[in-house]
C-alpha cells in the first residue's frame, strides 16, 4: 500500500477588503517563468539540506496548512484572545505551530502586483511558481482572463508530485472545493473566476476547461482520493 500524503487547504474567513494590482511600468520580465523558480526553489532546498541530521531525509507524511489571509497581525491577534480567554495577559502565548521544532516565513505576492490575492499566490504555495494577478495554476505566460496564453503555461502541483511519487492525497477546505486556494492544486485557468462554465466565454469553452470540470476530468483532480468541503 503506497504511503498516504494528505494536502490540507483551510481557508480563514478574515475579510481583507478589495486588492487591487500595483501598477507596473513595464511589462514583466519572460525569465520570471516556471524554470526561474524552480532553481530557486533548488537552490534553496539544497542549502537548507545541508543541516539535515539525515543523509536522505524523507518525510512519510505532508499536511500543508493554508490560513488563507492570515497576516502576522492577525496571528498575534489570535494569540492575545486565546491568551485573555485563560485570564493571562495574552501577548505570551502559543498558537499550536509556536511549539513546531521549525518554523518559517515566506514572502508573499504576484509577478504583477506587489498585493497578492488568492490564485496566484496558491499557485506559488503550491505549484512553486509565482503567477499573475487572478490566474491559477499557471507560470507568468499566463495573462488574466487569456484562454490562448494558459495553453502552454500550466505547472505542476503538489498533487502531481504526490500522484508521481505513488502516494494518495486528498483536500480539506472550508470554502468551495473550486475556490481560487484549493483550486490551486488540480486546475489551471487564466481566471480564478472561471469556476463552472456560465463563467467561461463561450468563445473559448472548448479550449480552456472550467475549474469545476478540471476537477472531474482532468489529472491530477481525477485521482485526488479524499475531498471534503
Amino acid at each position: 500500500m503506497s504511503a498516504w500524503c494528505c494536502i490540507v487547504v483551510m481557508m480563514c474567513t478574515i475579510n481583507n477588503g478589495v486588492l487591487s494590482p500595483a501598477p507596473m511600468s513595464a511589462e514583466v520580465k519572460e525569465t520570471y517563468d516556471r524554470h526561474y523558480w524552480y532553481a530557486q526553489a533548488q537552490e534553496t532546498l539544497q542549502k537548507r539540506l545541508q543541516y539535515a541530521s539525515e543523509k536522505n531525509p524523507v518525510a512519510k507524511n505532508v499536511i500543508l496548512v493554508v490560513g488563507d489571509g492570515m497576516s502576522l497581525t492577525t496571528a498575534t491577534a489570535a494569540r492575545i484572545l486565546r491568551g485573555q480567554r485563560r485570564g493571562q495577559s495574552g501577548e505570551d502565548t502559543d498558537l499550536v505551530w509556536d511549539t513546531f521544532p521549525a518554523v518559517a516565513l515566506a514572502k508573499t505576492y504576484n509577478v504583477d502586483a506587489q498585493t497578492g490575492e488568492s490564485s496566484a499566490c496558491a499557485t506559488a504555495l503550491l505549484c512553486g511558481v509565482k503567477a499573475r494577478y487572478e490566474t491559477l495554476g499557471l507560470d507568468a505566460g499566463g495573462r488574466f482572463n487569456n484562454c490562448a496564453s494558459a495553453i502552454n503555461s500550466k505547472v505542476t502541483s503538489l498533487i502531481d508530485w504526490a500522484h508521481e511519487a505513488g502516494k494518495s492525497s486528498g483536500i480539506v477546505t472550508t470554502a468551495r472545493i473550486t475556490h481560487a486556494t484549493p483550486a490551486a492544486l488540480y486546475a489551471h485557468a487564466p481566471s480564478r473566476y472561471w469556476e463552472d462554465d456560465s463563467r467561461v466565454p463561450p468563445t473559448v469553452r472548448r479550449d480552456c476547461k472550467d475549474i469545476a470540470l478540471q476537477l472531474v476530468e482532468n489529472e491530477p483532480g481525477r485521482n485526488i482520493n479524499v475531498s471534503y468541503s
